[in-house]
């Protein structure tokens, strides 16, 4: 799952213990670290599958109204019936509808990520994927909805490039062949 490696890979050389990750880009990703280790089961912090708008149309994934048709680069193309980066282009160029799409998305993303911020009372949040790239169209209200949300307990933001993945894969993948060593010790068989 490469929102824990990035996640991994982000607060490694870092004192956090606590942290989201949210992956933007054609889908929605999300991890989570609690006291300092990743939290990972199958269908585990499935964000972008989580309802955005109740009566929406039906997402990939048989249920309706997700997250990830309003606020993922596939999504939001799919419902705009144009490439995401006509869109975005259509939104550069102040066409009221493309606008009006990124303001719902930031709209609809920041409140997710707050409810998930709330729930897990972990105010740090780390941004990753293609869709930040275009922030210049959505950030601004992105980080107004989330000052209103949670007003009593600020998200803090950073960023890290999603090619950090095999960066935290191998830290991964090190940190659990160092514990299953056991130096020192006899084989008593």
């Amino acid at each position: 799952h490469d929102p824990n490696c990035i996640l991994y890979a982000r607060t490694a050389d870092s004192d956090a213990d606590n942290a989201i990750l949210l992956r933007v880009d054609n889908g929605i990703g999300m991890a989570v670290m609690l006291d300092g280790r990743i939290l990972d089961r199958p269908g585990m912090f499935e964000l972008g599958h989580t309802t955005a708008v109740p009566d929406g149309p039906r997402c990939d994934c048989g249920r309706n109204g997700c997250l990830e048709l309003y606020a993922s680069q596939s999504g939001m193309a799919q419902l705009a019936q144009m490439p995401f980066a006509q869109l975005a282009q259509q939104a550069r160029a102040q066409d009221s509808a493309a606008k009006q799409r990124f303001a719902d998305m930031a709209r609809h993303l920041a409140t997710a990520l707050c409810n998930a911020a709330h729930l897990l009372h972990i105010p740090e949040v780390v941004l990753c994927g293609d869709m930040w790239n275009y922030n210049d169209l959505f950030y601004d209200a992105f980080i107004q909805h989330t000052a209103r949300l949670c007003p009593d307990r600020p998200l803090c933001f950073s960023t890290i490039d999603v090619e950090n993945a095999a960066l935290g894969a191998a830290l991964i993948a090190l940190e659990r062949s160092i514990s299953q060593l056991q130096i020192g010790k006899e084989d008593t068989q």
